[in-house]
């Protein structure tokens, strides 16, 4: 029913841009100013029985999710029409003397602009910021990120420990999104939003240095959670590329335990994220300096036998390893290397059977085997994340060998 009554309303408008005034279709010679008269009142005229009618099916609808679905997918398709109407102006003007296709295109501009200001306003309860964002705002901001690409990056600049500021990360960022915008992929308005708050940041930056003696950009990652993978990894490898540099157990632990408090004390920019559906920066990095901690500080009894513990069975007088990852994660990595044939049992359940009862995790000196093979089929994203980094660590380090 919401189809039927979506492509019924944008039917004389969507037919006008894409197939009356199609470059392909029509003759800038036949556009006679009586021609350009008559489309635009034409357009005047759709754009009224457009407002009245969605207007009408909104509070014809029985519930309000009805309503909110029908709103949504009438802003999609506004959206769309004017991205159509756009590039057929942009990518066929008439070069004539009076350029009247180009004027009526404008003026379709004018007019489906004015509409999605209609749809905005009168129906903001009804939309979000997911919202797709038309590409005449978007190339917009795309010029003006161009224009002062250089200048915000030069403002990131900065060094610390000899490893310079991680300008390249947000260039990363934000050259993806111009890409986008130029490859026509749809924006919302978080995304937007989100972009809009890092170059005026940017351009807010002063001489003051941030929480730790670090470039003030390393805070400002977190404080945006730009929770990108190219940050994460940044994160990740230089921490382990400080910590390369303390000679002793001691110093390492004393470094890490230093970091976890500066990270502590850096904010967050209130509903500020890049990706919504996966951790943010914080988590990731907090995690990763946690179990390095932990790694140390269990590392002097990691071969030693679990004192006045109650030995799994089969396992008396038996050394227990400790494992720094929780008890989700290495069933994941288990049941990878089962299905792989890394580990070769007659079975998965073999398989925790046979291993689980020697090892122990920084939260449980003695997991369960048969809860963690159940775990192994039911794995969370963020779990799946942190041992595809393990991973990708365990492989740069095999290839430095």
């Amino acid at each position: 029913m919401l189809e039927e009554q979506m492509k019924y309303v944008f039917k004389g408008l969507d037919e006008l841009i894409t197939q009356e005034l199609k470059p392909e279709s029509v003759k800038a010679t036949v556009v006679n100013p009586q021609y350009e008269e008559a489309v635009r009142d034409r357009v005047l005229t759709e754009k009224d029985r457009i407002l009245y009618e969605i207007k009408d099916q909104v509070f014809t609808l029985r519930t309000e999710e009805e309503s909110q679905l029908l709103i949504r997918k009438y802003h999609s398709a506004l959206v769309v029409l004017i991205g159509k109407n756009h590039e057929y102006r942009h990518r066929h003007r008439y070069q004539t003397k009076e350029d009247r296709i180009d004027n009526l295109r404008s003026f379709l501009s004018q007019q489906l602009q004015e509409i999605l200001h209609y749809f905005e306003n009168e129906f903001s309860l009804f939309l979000t910021r997911e919202k797709w964002v038309p590409i005449t705002m978007l190339e917009t901001i795309r010029d003006d990120l161009l224009a002062n690409m250089d200048g915000l990056m030069k403002r990131l600049e900065g060094e610390a420990y000899g490893i310079p500021a991680p300008v390249y990360v947000v260039r990363e960022y934000l050259q993806s999104y111009i890409e986008r915008i130029n490859n026509r992929v749809p924006i919302t308005e978080h995304e937007v939003h989100y972009i809009q708050g890092i170059v005026n940041d940017i351009q807010q930056i002063g001489s003051d240095r941030g929480i730790s003696d670090c470039p003030i950009l390393n805070e400002l990652l977190i404080y945006w959670n730009l929770n990108t993978k190219t940050a994460i990894d940044y994160f990740i490898n230089t921490l382990d590329q400080l910590i390369a540099g303390y000679k002793t157990e001691a110093e390492q632990l004393e470094f890490l335990k230093l970091e976890r408090k500066i990270l502590q004390q850096i904010p967050d920019k209130p509903g500020s994220v890049y990706n919504p559906d996966y951790p943010s920066i914080r988590t990731y990095f907090s995690n990763y300096v946690e179990n390095e901690i932990t790694y140390r500080e269990n590392k002097a009894v990691v071969f030693a036998p679990l004192a006045d513990k109650k030995e799994a069975p089969g396992t008396e007088g038996k050394f227990k390893v400790l494992v720094s990852l929780s008890t989700d994660q290495i069933a994941l990595l288990l049941r990878a290397a089962d299905e792989l044939r890394i580990l070769m049992a007659r079975s998965l359940r073999s398989v925790f059977r046979a291993i689980i009862p020697y090892i122990s995790t920084p939260k449980k000196e003695d997991p369960k085997w048969d809860n963690m093979r159940s775990k192994a089929y039911s794995a969370e994203e963020r779990d799946k994340e942190v041992v595809i980094r393990l991973l990708e660590r365990m492989i740069e380090k095999i290839r430095s060998y």
